[in-house]
């Protein structure tokens, strides 16, 4: 029996109703007439304190879904396992029972076994929400229907429902991670794709450069202010209309390598390339495109600007530092230090670089002489050169 609700109040005709779900009655929030009352309540009648409880008292099953190939509400004939369990003549007539299910079952229900299998076992390589995978298992059910996979390999079928579902769900996956999770050429799996959505009439929208730069700025290791300047870069560019016509993957990858010059975070070309999955090339076209459309120039000068401001600070800070700490060590060792410094147990007192961005560790204490220690640049150097000075004016005494 269905139950049908009342859509409009008869007292008033609004159709601003209330469901008290609680009471079973149907309000209206105009008058206050009570519409309805003493309705049928189709909820569960129990209730469940664990997990285990709610299980044993649950009257329905998992729910239906495409990635199995009955919908999950197909029967089975009993499993080897229980099977091999039984005595004799059991055992062979449930045998015989599994043959016969097998014998009558489709061509589309054995097509699909292997399909949803295989589909599944891409999903997980890709690391696929089940959204995805259940919209792409739907895809391949239908085309499997209407007969589309005849005279085609069921792999490229697989990998270009995939492809589909990917692009409905806006999840960014390319051409290229579809071919090497699935070993199908890249051209095939479009080819395949375009026309299963072609047959099936699935309208899909372009894809939008802007779901691949949470994917490449993790990869490249790169700030959240670099992935909103990208975001920002990007915005500009589809109103200037510079993404039409361009691939989305070496847009996005072209915003991140400039919204990262524009705030210090430097990463070569080649690393955004291979992120990305393009060329070079495409990297350094785009990213002259968008520097000249624009006029990005000023704020990656300033930048680079405001970078040589900060590496002298820094070379001036450890100038000082240094003339400091070699000060304080001749006047220790005057006043009758003991003997050589040893020299720090780091691997980065051969370095020569300048860094800017320099850790600081603790401070140490070598033989009474406190010295500062830093992870990378020329303290390192320093101090190196300190245990030296050290060692040379212990051995003259």
């Amino acid at each position: 029996m269905q139950q049908t609700f009342v859509k409009k109040c008869p007292e008033c005709g609004g159709i601003n109703l209330f469901y008290n779900k609680e009471k079973g009655e149907v309000i209206c929030k105009d008058c206050g007439l009570v519409v309805e009352d003493k309705m049928v309540d189709f909820t569960q009648e129990w209730r469940d304190f664990d997990s285990e409880g709610a299980e044993k008292k649950r009257r329905t099953g998992a729910p239906m879904t495409y990635t199995q190939y009955d919908q999950g509400l197909g029967t089975e004939v009993g499993q080897k396992t229980d099977i091999y369990r039984l005595g004799g003549k059991d055992k062979n007539k449930f045998f015989r029972l599994r043959k016969w299910q097998y014998r009558i079952s489709t061509a589309i229900e054995r097509n699909l076994k292997l399909a949803l299998a295989e589909l599944k076992r891409v999903s997980s390589y890709l690391k696929l929400p089940k959204s995805v995978e259940e919209e792409a298992a739907r895809i391949y059910t239908l085309a499997v229907q209407r007969g589309l996979v005849r005279g085609r390999s069921m792999e490229s079928v697989v990998a270009g429902a995939l492809y589909a579902a990917c692009r409905r769900h806006e999840v960014p996956r390319t051409l290229d991670e579809l071919s090497e999770a699935s070993g199908i050429e890249k051209k095939e799996i479009g080819r395949t794709y375009r026309f299963v959505t072609r047959e099936l009439g699935i309208t899909i929208l372009p894809s939008n450069p802007a779901d691949y730069i949470a994917r490449f700025a993790s990869s490249l290791r790169l700030s959240a202010e670099t992935q909103s300047k990208s975001i920002e870069i990007l915005e500009k560019a589809q109103k200037s209309e510079l993404t039409s016509g361009r691939g989305p993957t070496g847009i996005a990858a072209a915003a991140l390598y400039v919204a990262a010059l524009i705030h210090g975070e430097k990463r070569t070309q080649r690393e955004v390339a291979d992120v990305a999955g393009v060329t070079e090339v495409t990297i350094r076209n785009r990213y002259k495109e968008l520097l000249e459309e624009l006029n990005l120039e000023k704020d990656i000068k300033k930048t680079k600007k405001k970078g040589k401001r900060t590496a002298k600070k820094a070379k001036s800070l450890l100038r000082d530092f240094g003339n400091m700490a070699l000060h304080a060590i001749d006047r220790r060792l005057s006043s009758g230090a003991s003997s050589a410094i040893p020299r720090p147990a780091t691997n980065t007192v051969a370095k020569m670089t300048m860094s800017i961005d320099l850790v600081l560790l603790g401070t140490r204490v070598y033989s009474n002489c406190f010295i500062t220690a830093f992870s990378d640049g020329p303290i390192g150097c320093l101090t190196y050169g300190v245990n030296r000075r050290c060692r040379r004016r212990n051995a003259g005494r």
